[in-house]
């Protein structure tokens, strides 16, 4: 057992080498998503495959699915604003994972370093492209990089989506003060009624 994770069995594993094999496979399976996507990334850069994967899940989630995404907020900086607000406005859940927040801090240098995807909880892919230009084409020069992805099959998938949902729920900021207090609670001291107005955190 590795991190709190059983060995699978039936599970498969596809081999994807730079991004004219990894990008379209990826690509391939939003576009085939019936009920969900989840997208993981340390990177997610501007360019045109951002583009590409900014429009796609954006159809997506117009099309009444459940599609998400967790940039981490370091990896990403080199992200254009008015994609992820393309993408809020189709309707796609964006979480930036620990931004510079006061009550984080100490959790600051902690990044998600994962590049993962799973749709319908069925299919899986990780590995260590992530959404940017510079892992475009077939590594065929200095500027586009060598890197390989799985696309996987099986049980492994819900270990792959359970991950996902950790780090969703996780970094979900604490509630605030409810705007409206609890009706004031009556003390009584040497006879006379003070409000103590209690308030829910």
């Amino acid at each position: 057992m590795q991190a709190g994770y059983s060995e699978h069995r039936g599970c498969s594993v596809r081999l994807l080498r730079n991004g004219d094999q990894i990008f379209p496979a990826m690509l391939d399976a939003i576009n085939a998503a019936q009920h969900s996507i989840f997208l993981e990334t340390f990177i997610y850069w501007s360019g045109a495959v951002g583009e590409r994967f900014a429009d796609a899940l954006a159809t997506k989630a117009r099309a009444g699915l459940d599609v998400r995404i967790i940039l981490d907020w370091v990896g990403c900086l080199e992200m254009d604003d008015r994609l992820t607000e393309r993408m809020r406005a189709a309707g796609v859940q964006v979480l930036h994972f620990r931004p510079l927040r006061w009550f984080s801090l100490r959790r600051f240098n902690h990044r998600t370093h994962r590049k993962l995807m799973v749709t319908d909880g069925s299919t899986g892919f990780i590995g260590g492209v992530g959404i940017a230009d510079s892992w475009d084409g077939d590594a065929q020069d200095p500027e586009h990089w060598r890197d390989n992805h799985y696309l996987t099959t099986g049980p492994v998938v819900h270990d792959l989506q359970n991950l996902f949902l950790k780090h969703w729920d996780s970094d979900q900021p604490p509630p605030s003060p409810s705007p409206d207090p609890s009706p004031a609670v009556e003390l009584k001291t040497g006879g006379r009624s003070h409000p103590f107005p209690v308030f829910r955190f």
